[in-house]
């Protein structure tokens, strides 16, 4: 983690449903760092990451009889042959980033997600090609609170395109030798009738951080409990002299 060399981080993310049903891994290694100093009045960052994509179902009984409406068994044995073909897919991708960092507050970003568009269909011969999301935020950044705002848009299964805003904030608690602890919340909404809040909490030192967030969409989706997710980061390299600075 050096300015004038950049910093390098992977991660690994998975979602499961109902732990072998069906599941999704990604798998991502990422470089970002510092491009220009006096680009303006502030300064420009960059980054990209290379991304394995993969998802995979296991075996059910529906797979094997296909049904047709209201639970109709279209015969005993035949199995959906939407599901009869492999039962893997693995593809590669690719997003990447500008951050351009004013010296006080504030900073602006754009992310390119999906840059290769990867089909992720399980049939070679279907198309599941995942869209290109164009990604624009800003933060107003002080010593312990962000507040941030992001809009997003893609291409939409519908045709046209889905457009999200997403405005969220965050606080930290500083703790001497417990770590810091942070509280966030987001609220998002956009066409297609899609609102969704989010809600999290983070733990981290100099070195570890660990992060939970709970989404649950307001509109659409019925009956669900919401997703949870977690992470656990660690930061190695050496601290750079502002950011002692900072902490003391």
């Amino acid at each position: 983690n050096d300015e004038s060399r950049g910093t390098v981080a992977t991660s690994w993310e998975q979602f499961s449903l109902n732990s072998s049903l069906y599941q999704e891994q990604t798998f991502a290694l990422g470089y970002g760092r510092f491009l220009t100093k006096n680009w303006g009045p502030g300064s420009l960052y960059g980054g990209a990451t290379a991304k394995y994509l993969r998802r995979s179902f296991g075996s059910f009984p529906e797979a094997d009889n296909a049904l047709i409406g209201n639970g109709l068994q279209v015969g005993a044995g035949q199995g959906d042959p939407v599901l009869q073909g492999r039962k893997s897919i693995g593809v590669p991708d690719a997003d990447l980033g500008l951050l351009y960092r004013l010296p006080r507050f504030y900073s602006f970003g754009l992310q390119l997600a999906n840059a290769l568009q990867p089909n992720v269909a399980f049939d070679s011969r279907d198309d599941d090609t995942l869209p290109m999301a164009l990604r624009l935020g800003m933060a107003y950044r002080t010593l312990l609170s962000v507040l941030t705002a992001q809009l997003e848009t893609r291409r939409s299964p519908l045709g046209g395109q889905d457009q999200k805003v997403t405005i969220g904030a965050e606080r930290w608690f500083p703790r001497l030798f417990a770590g810091d602890f942070a509280f966030r919340g987001a609220l998002s909404g956009g066409n297609r009738d899609f609102r969704q809040a989010t809600l999290g909490l983070s733990w981290r030192t100099r070195r570890i951080g660990i992060d939970y967030a709970f989404s649950l969409p307001i509109t659409g989706v019925q009956g669900t409990q919401g997703a949870h997710r977690m992470s656990l980061s660690a930061k190695f390299g050496s601290t750079r002299e502002q950011d002692e600075s900072v902490e003391l």
